[in-house]
C-alpha cells in the first residue's frame, strides 16, 4: 500500500484472517498518532538546559494549541517559532509546544509550576479557546440526566456568579503575580476558528480578567469568525469531522500572534518594520 497502512482491529478470541479492515492511515500521521499516545510530549528536542542567546517561548493549552490533527511542525506553536525568527537579527527565538489535548486553564498552570518551568521561558503564552475556563466537562452534567447544550454550558461557565468563573479569575491572579516576580511576560490569547456566540461571551470574560491581572491579551480569532474575517473557509478546519484548527488555521493565527508580541516589543532586537 506504499504510504499507507491498514489497520486492524479484532475482538477477543476472534481470529485475525476473520478481523475486520477499518481504517487505512498515512504513514507518517500515524507515527505521531502513536508517539501522542505514548507521551503527551511534542517538543522531543527540546531541552531543559537553554543555549546562551536563546530567547524561549513556552506555549500551553489544550487540544487547539497542540495540533491535533496536524503534525508537530504545522501546530501553531511550529508556526510561530518559522514566522518569528526572520523577525530577530539579535536571538534565536526556540517556541516549545507544551500543550496537552483536553487541558484547562488549571491544568496549563499546574503542569507549568510542577513541570514546565524546568523549561526556563523568556516569555509563557496560554493558548485558550471556548472550555478552557470549565472545572468539569459537559459530560458530567449529562451523566446527571442534565440536559444543557455545549453553547448554553460554555456562557454559564462565563457567568460572574459560577464556580467556574471565580476559579479561572484566581487562576489568572496566580499566573500572573507568579510570573511577574520571575521576570517572565505572560500572555493569554483566545483561539477559535468557530462563531459560537458563547465565543463572544468568553473572550470579553477573558480579555478583561486578563487586563485585571495585568496579563496581556490577544484574540486570534478575529481572522476567522470577527467582522475583520474573510468569509469562512472550510480549510481552516482539519476536516468535516474534525473542526480542530487545520495548518492553514495555525499558520494564520500564528501570524497575528507574532505581530503582537514584536509590537508589543516582548523580544529585544525584532525589526522595526516586521
Amino acid at each position: 500500500l506504499g504510504d499507507m497502512i491498514v489497520a486492524y482491529f479484532r475482538k477477543p478470541g476472534e481470529n485475525v484472517r476473520k478481523s475486520s479492515c477499518i481504517w487505512a492511515v498515512d504513514v507518517a500521521r500515524l507515527s505521531f498518532i502513536i508517539m501522542q499516545t505514548i507521551n503527551y510530549e511534542r517538543n522531543f528536542c527540546a531541552t531543559e538546559e537553554k543555549p546562551p542567546g536563546l530567547y524561549r517561548i513556552l506555549c500551553l493549552g489544550d487540544s487547539l494549541a497542540y495540533g491535533s490533527g496536524v503534525l508537530p511542525e504545522e501546530s501553531l506553536p511550529a508556526h510561530l517559532e518559522t514566522i518569528l525568527n526572520p523577525a530577530t537579527w539579535n536571538s534565536q527565538i526556540e517556541v516549545i509546544n507544551g500543550a496537552v489535548s483536553g487541558f484547562s486553564i488549571y491544568d496549563d498552570w499546574h503542569h507549568y509550576i510542577h513541570y514546565r518551568h524546568r523549561y526556563k521561558p523568556d516569555l509563557v503564552i496560554f493558548i485558550l479557546c471556548d472550555n478552557d475556563i470549565e472545572l468539569f466537562n459537559i459530560s458530567t452534567l449529562h451523566a446527571q440526566d442534565i440536559k444543557i447544550s455545549y453553547q448554553e454550558y460554555v456562557t454559564q461557565c462565563c457567568e460572574e456568579g459560577s464556580i467556574h468563573y471565580q476559579n479561572a479569575l484566581l487562576g489568572l491572579k496566580s499566573i500572573g503575580s507568579q510570573l511577574k516576580e520571575q521576570n517572565i511576560p505572560v500572555i493569554t490569547a483566545f483561539y477559535s476558528v468557530h462563531e459560537p456566540d458563547s465565543i463572544k461571551t468568553m473572550i470579553s470574560t477573558l480579555e478583561n480578567a486578563s487586563k485585571d491581572n495585568n496579563i496581556c491579551f490577544v484574540d486570534l480569532s478575529v481572522d476567522f469568525t470577527g467582522t475583520s474575517s474573510s468569509s469562512y473557509n472550510e480549510n481552516y478546519k482539519v476536516s468535516q469531522a474534525d473542526g480542530h484548527p487545520s495548518s492553514i488555521a495555525h499558520r494564520i493565527a500564528a501570524k497575528r500572534l507574532s505581530r503582537y508580541i514584536v509590537d508589543k516589543e516582548l523580544i529585544n532586537g525584532t525589526h522595526a518594520d516586521y
